[in-house]
């Protein structure tokens, strides 16, 4: 497995992410080129995983109709999760609406 770890998210349902997307863009076309499978952020206070994302874009995963599981199977593009609320002493954020690349969010402190 190839896991990158930023403190700024490239991605997330959070409007903050947006200002930051830009600054990463070099970044993020290495890490599809490389296959990087997993990308770890932090910043916004709340946690969210989000399936395989490239160029602002969901690339595909499976769901399995008798199952809630998501299966991500061989995936050019990594996988992002945020998780800004483990242990966090400031306020959490309040959870946005699900971007359309994303899979599940929770502003419970300590949810990692």
């Amino acid at each position: 497995w190839i896991v990158i770890m930023s403190h700024y998210p490239i991605y997330c349902s959070s409007s903050d992410c947006s200002k930051y997307h830009s600054d990463f863009s070099d970044w993020e076309q290495l890490w599809y080129e490389y296959r990087v499978d997993l990308v770890l952020q932090s910043h916004v206070k709340y946690w969210e995983r989000m399936g395989p994302i490239f160029d602002n874009k969901l690339q595909g995963y499976y769901t399995w109709p008798e199952s809630p599981n998501i299966s991500i199977i061989n995936s050019e593009a990594p996988v992002y999760t945020l998780d800004g609320a483990s242990g966090s002493s400031e306020k959490t954020a309040s959870v946005p609406s699900l971007a359309a690349y994303s899979i599940n969010a929770s502003n419970t402190v300590g949810y990692s």
